[in-house]
């Protein structure tokens, strides 16, 4: 099941508008995407989208935190060799592959890795770091080409 947002007016007993107030609502028939954004080589970038579940989306949410964790000591440390890559794919990582980075670490799951590999777009030398992912909920698709 998904969910759309939007505001509407929501009213005090005396007529007064209230301010804005976020509701949600569930909808059976709308899609959710992933949209993934990562760098192949000194921002060269390259993005996938793919449609996925609420169950994957909770899967992943730990994958997400270890990138937050990675970004928030490299501006703490400015540390860069040890905490800029937060996903390498490619045999010139500095850092190793995922399963070394997360799993050998005990920081993720083998599961988690393998399921959000379906997701991270490969470039021809593979990705070093993913810069963005993002949800993207469609009620409705037209192909127009």
């Amino acid at each position: 099941m998904c969910w759309e947002l939007f505001y509407t007016r929501i009213y005090t007993d005396d007529g007064r508008v209230k301010p804005k107030h976020l509701c949600v609502y569930k909808f059976k028939n709308m899609k959710k995407y992933i949209i993934i954004t990562a760098d192949t080589n000194d921002g060269d970038y390259i993005t996938e989208k793919s449609e996925i579940t609420d169950e994957v989306i909770e899967a992943i949410k730990p994958i997400i935190e270890q990138f937050k964790i990675r970004k928030k000591k490299l501006e703490e440390t400015k540390d860069w060799n040890n905490w800029r890559h937060n996903w390498e794919t490619s045999e010139y990582g500095r850092l190793g592959d995922p399963k070394k980075m997360y799993v050998d670490k005990g920081l993720l799951t083998q599961e988690q890795v393998d399921i959000f590999n379906e997701f991270v777009p490969h470039g021809e030398n593979g990705i070093h770091t993913v810069e963005s992912i993002e949800i993207l909920v469609v009620q409705e698709e037209i192909k127009l080409f």
